[in-house]
């Protein structure tokens, strides 16, 4: 038997029951995303599940699902001009750390405001320009979350640092190397790097100060060759990071000033530094809670903890 529109309109209804289960948040984010039935259509008419232009995902081309940084942030049209919401409506979004948030329409009705999340942010992070204190005890004002620097950045001089440094967000990796940095005050308004972040080849930096606010690396933290750096202090906002690799930093003899980082998701890797103990290592690593599957600790200051390179 061949199946009509009320059978067709049947089987969305009873799917859509199971995907709400009764859990009217997931009601409301569905009607925001173009699941329109009796319950959700603006005027009380009835329609089927997933408007015009909806794909199966029920997302439709004018009320798309933005992910990534951002929290999801729902903006429904229509395609007969009409209003897209009724002014003043609030509906529920999903905020990145897996809380609800809310946006409302806006006044002419042409769409919704940003997901606003229970620390009035659309990321998780800031969406307002911020100031953070510097390293003199001035301020800084540091652009929001969502303007961030978006590529790769690399820092070999001092001049550099004044171009990168209004931002909160680098998207990419941040590269820093070369005798001529001395310091790295200047990065203080830096919180997320999306990639990578390199530094090497220095022999006058001792320490982290001026990337006091960073609190998360996705990728690798990279430090090799710097002849002068004794210590990681300035990094004590960074709580995760994907990888963390040492090597050749002759100074370097503790982790003083990471004690805040608590994940390291990848690997640890520790090789050739000659102030650095084994068993400073191995105390460190104890330390973490999420500690990674892939270490190598091997050719560092000699002790009673042995070479582990696993």
């Amino acid at each position: 038997m061949i199946a009509g529109p009320r059978d067709d309109l049947s089987r969305a209804l009873d799917s859509f029951a199971r995907l709400v289960d009764d859990d009217p948040v997931k009601l409301r984010m569905s009607c925001a995303m173009g699941m329109t039935l009796v319950a959700c259509g603006p005027d009380g008419a009835t329609a089927s599940a997933g408007g015009d232009g909806a794909d199966s995902s029920g997302r439709d081309e004018a009320g798309a699902i933005e992910t990534g940084t951002a929290a999801t942030t729902i903006d429904p049209s229509t395609d007969d001009g009409g209003p897209a919401c009724v002014p003043g409506q609030s509906i529920a979004c999903a905020c990145t750390d897996g809380s609800m948030g809310a946006q409302v329409c806006v006044a002419d009705g042409s769409g919704y405001e940003p997901c606003v999340c229970d620390d009035d942010t659309t990321t998780g992070l800031d969406t307002g320009s911020t100031g953070v204190a510097d390293t003199t005890g001035g301020s800084v004002d540091c652009l929001p979350d969502d303007e961030p620097y978006p590529g790769n950045f690399a820092i070999d001089s001092p001049d550099d640092i004044a171009e990168i440094a209004p931002y909160s967000v680098i998207a990419g990796s941040l590269q820093i190397q070369g005798a001529a940095i001395t310091s790295l005050e200047g990065l203080e308004c830096v919180r997320f790097i999306g990639n990578q972040i390199y530094l090497g080849d220095t022999t006058l930096l001792h320490d982290f100060t001026g990337l006091d606010n960073v609190e998360i690396v996705q990728g690798e933290i990279e430090i090799g060759h710097n002849q002068g750096l004794q210590s990681f202090v300035g990094l004590s906002s960074l709580t995760s990071a994907g990888w963390l690799s040492l090597y050749d930093n002759a100074q370097l003899a503790s982790f003083a000033g990471l004690d805040a980082l608590t994940s390291i998701q990848q690997g640890f890797s520790v090789n050739g530094n000659t102030s650095l103990a084994n068993c400073t290592v191995a105390e460190f690593i104890a330390g973490l809670e999420q500690a990674p599957a892939n270490i190598c600790v091997q050719d560092n200051l000699a002790d009673e903890c042995p070479d582990d390179c696993n």
